[in-house]
């Protein structure tokens, strides 16, 4: 299945970059479809490749601070939390709550998710004071949100 899928996704990329180029935004999203697959297929070793190179392409497309970089620093920040190395993580989802906050209201719950993942990394970095901070603004925000 997962295969597949990145058979498929390899093909439609190569199209994209013939058609569009390979700096288009499109052939970046496809891109950091292939690693969503690699990630969901357990192999971090090339879904964090492939976020990377995901995260170059929406520089170029976009702009170095622009929203949609939100995600794909959110999940290579997730990569490395799960490999134990919190102190990259912390500045990849940081980075993810920077764009997030720059461009999204308050309340947005992709600002939630940035939050309550950099507060899990705390709390398994031993830091609970500042684990409990971002994890109760993330309890606020989603009772506001979702009542």
């Amino acid at each position: 299945e997962y295969f597949m899928s990145l058979e498929r996704l390899n093909e439609s990329k190569e199209i994209m970059e013939l058609r569009l180029g390979s700096q288009h935004k499109m052939v970046a999203e496809i891109t950091h479809h292939i690693g969503y697959v690699y990630d969901l297929k357990g192999d971090q070793s090339n879904a964090l490749a492939w976020y990377e190179k995901t995260l170059v392409l929406k520089k170029i497309a976009y702009s170095d601070d622009d929203v949609v970089l939100g995600i794909d620093y959110n999940c290579i920040g997730n990569i490395f939390y799960d490999r134990k190395e919190y102190e990259v993580a912390l500045v990849y989802l940081e980075n993810a709550l920077r764009v997030r906050q720059a461009h999204l209201p308050e309340d947005n719950l992709e600002i939630a998710t940035s939050l309550y993942d950099i507060g899990y990394v705390y709390h398994d970095m031993g830091k609970t004071a500042d684990a409990i901070n971002f994890l109760e603004r993330v309890l606020k925000m989603r009772k506001l949100l979702l009542g």
